[in-house]
């Protein structure tokens, strides 16, 4: 299959990034049925939601990449103007405490996320790999954008200093820089230390970091996984609920 079809050239970051984008982890899930999920989607666009971060893990636990569908039916069907999507490559959920991102797996991500979705995205490469050079993976988030299916690239759960790393490789050799970058960051503190250490919370260091290489950052749990909306009730309610749950949380 070929790449998504782009009327012009790459879309500026600055007109797909935003105050808000919508996460899609639940997307098809008991939590949020395929019926409920196309409603909330075009709550959303009607409210002015433009950016939509999805994943192919996200939906029911089995691996059959349903947030992604659902979001490609969606956007065949209602046709909304103007959206934008970010999705990502290289996490194994039988292993989430590190990533694959050997070239091969992140090139056959890219380009399975492009059949399914049918559009050009952002891709954001899910969980580092340290086993895999730095070198290699620019390299591969590169052909990713060369090849058509990203309009930018990017991080999630990357160290301030092996994103440093790829920034300047990219930089030096030219290559597609990662412009996204998404750490763990919420408007609440946690009751306890957090349970997943594979997962990279936001600090003054990434912040800055984020800054000197202009990367635009958009953090997941920001309302703590739903906690501070009162709203939670997927399959990690109770677990991010034993998190989040704190004097100062719920006086928010």
């Amino acid at each position: 299959m070929n790449p998504p079809a782009r009327p012009n050239a790459r879309t500026p970051l600055h007109t797909v990034s935003g105050p808000a984008a919508l996460g899609t982890f639940e997307l098809g899930s008991r939590a949020l049925p395929t019926a409920r999920a196309y409603e909330l989607l075009d709550a959303y666009y009607e409210l002015g939601g433009r950016l939509i971060d999805t994943a192919p893990t996200y939906g029911p636990a089995d691996g059959n990449f349903h947030a992604e569908t659902l979001i490609a039916h969606w956007l065949r069907t209602a046709a909304p103007d103007g959206v934008h999507i970010i999705t990502k490559a290289g996490l194994d959920p039988a292993r989430p405490q590190t990533g694959d991102l050997r070239p091969e797996t992140i090139l056959g991500q890219a380009r399975r996320c492009g059949e399914r979705l049918g559009v050009p995205f952002v891709l954001v490469l899910h969980r580092d790999d340290p086993r895999v050079g730095v070198d290699e993976i620019a390299d591969a988030a590169d052909r990713a954008v060369r090849d058509g299916y990203a309009d930018h690239v990017g991080a999630s759960n990357w160290t301030t200093g092996r994103l440093n790393q790829w920034a300047v490789r990219a930089r030096q050799a030219g290559l597609a820089p990662p412009e996204v970058t998404a750490p763990l960051w919420s408007l609440a503190r946690r009751a306890q230390p957090h349970p997943e250490p594979w997962l990279i919370e936001a600090d003054q260091d990434h912040l800055r970091l984020a800054a000197r290489h202009q990367m635009t950052v958009t953090p997941y749990r920001t309302l703590a996984a739903g906690f501070l909306a009162a709203r939670h009730t997927g399959r990690h309610a109770r677990h991010h609920a034993t998190t989040y749950d704190t004097p100062q949380a719920r006086a928010r």
